[in-house]
């Protein structure tokens, strides 16, 4: 019995640990995710209000490309892999690359603050122009 009740504990926190995924981290995936897709309303909903029209403008420089350019642009992947927390902001740092040349790795921070009680993606001018 008890090593039952062992091992029912052991899975438990072994599934809490991996299930833990940080909620900025999550936040930075579910919004890099969406931009890789082109899925503006998905990302508007992830940001804060004062970066929705520069998502406005990035969407109506894609709304003219074909679905081959768009598929081009597409061709990314990406891997988080620092999350730092201060207070109500957060920034989430995370490598970056086209799959065609995944040896050309950049690293990118991306800022991230509460809003109206939830983590968004900070897209406001000031952290854009960094």
């Amino acid at each position: 019995m008890k090593k039952l009740l062992y091992l029912i504990l052991v899975i438990v926190i072994l599934f809490s640990f991996t299930a833990c995924e940080k909620k900025q981290a999550k936040v930075a995936r579910e919004f890099l995710e969406a931009m890789d897709r082109h899925d503006y309303d998905r990302a508007r909903e992830l940001s804060v209000k004062s970066g929705h029209e520069i998502l406005d403008m990035l969407e109506s420089f894609t709304e003219g490309l074909s679905d081959a350019a768009l598929e081009e642009n597409a061709n990314t992947d990406f891997k988080i892999i620092k999350t730092v927390v201060k207070g109500d902001s957060a920034t989430v740092t995370y490598e970056y690359w086209q799959k065609a040349e995944p040896d050309s790795i950049d690293i990118v921070e991306l800022p991230l603050v509460i809003e109206d009680g939830e983590w968004k993606v900070d897209l406001s001018k000031d952290n854009v122009a960094k």
